[in-house]
């Protein structure tokens, strides 16, 4: 028979201690309520069922779990600490935000977000702040349109204009420079060694170059001696016909010491120079 302190160790033995609080679940019963109110930010709600379904299955959470969770809470109850404005990074959110109005729209997203997250923590992480940086730099003042590159001045040969034409030659030839009247007369061909450099418009007398057909250090050696004789067709065709012996008009070997002197033939000269021996 057992008196009435055993009866009395045995009941303290067979009652079980109650559980210690758990301030988690606290925690976890205020966010599922904010939740099913509706009043987590709708970017935040995913992350805040995450964890709480963490917190059902495994009955807490990890440090940096917990921290986010109080954060939350805290922001969606209207708690959270207001952010320092000023700090290093805000003079660069101000010129971030000052250079928004000229981002162009492949970087506009980046840049508000980079500022929403200092709006948010009141500072650029160590990666932000490089990008900060760059696009603050770039786009703080509008950027100028290059000015247009001033057009060449062109080129123009009317002195070649008034030599090569119906009532003159129809060809005209100094050294590997060619001339050749083209298009019922509307423009000369010009050649260099035998390829296409360019035309001169008759009307205008201007020179344009083409250059599907030489390089460029070609065109410029066809230019100088288009160049040159344009400054003095007659001068020219004298130092050609002394140099190769035939004529500038006909390419016909020259045999008379008067014509290799002008380096073109009678019948060449009648038809166009003028030139009175």
């Amino acid at each position: 028979m057992t008196n009435w302190k055993q009866t009395a160790a045995a009941a303290i033995v067979a009652t079980p201690a109650p559980a210690p609080a758990n301030p988690q679940a606290e925690l976890a019963a205020t966010l599922g309520q904010l939740i099913e109110a509706g009043k987590v930010n709708p970017m935040s709600v995913g992350f805040a069922v995450s964890v709480l379904d963490g917190f059902k299955k495994y009955g807490s959470w990890t440090e940096r779990q917990l921290a986010a969770v109080q954060n939350l809470i805290a922001r969606t109850q209207g708690q959270a600490e207001p952010k320092p404005v000023g700090g290093p990074d805000a003079a660069l959110a101000a010129r971030l935000e000052a250079a928004m109005a000229n981002i162009p729209p492949a970087d506009l997203s980046f840049a508000s977000s980079l500022l929403s997250g200092f709006q948010r923590f009141g500072s650029f992480t160590d990666r932000q702040r490089p990008y900060a940086e760059k696009l603050a730099d770039r786009w703080s003042a509008p950027a100028q349109a290059p000015s247009a590159p001033e057009k060449p001045q062109a080129t123009r040969c009317p002195n070649i204009c008034s030599k090569v034409n119906h009532n003159g030659f129809s060809r005209f030839t100094v050294g590997k420079l060619g001339l050749s009247l083209k298009n019922d007369g509307s423009c000369i061909w010009v050649k260099y060694n035998g390829r296409i450099a360019g035309s001169i418009d008759s009307a205008t007398t201007e020179y344009r170059q083409t250059r599907r057909y030489l390089a460029d250090y070609v065109l410029a050696e066809a230019l100088e001696a288009l160049l040159k004789v344009e400054a003095d067709p007659l001068a020219a065709a004298r130092e050609n016909g002394v140099r190769t012996g035939r004529c500038s008009c006909c390419g016909r070997p020259l045999t008379d010491p008067t014509s290799i002197e002008f380096g073109i033939g009678p019948i060449c000269r009648e038809r166009g120079f003028g030139i009175n021996l």
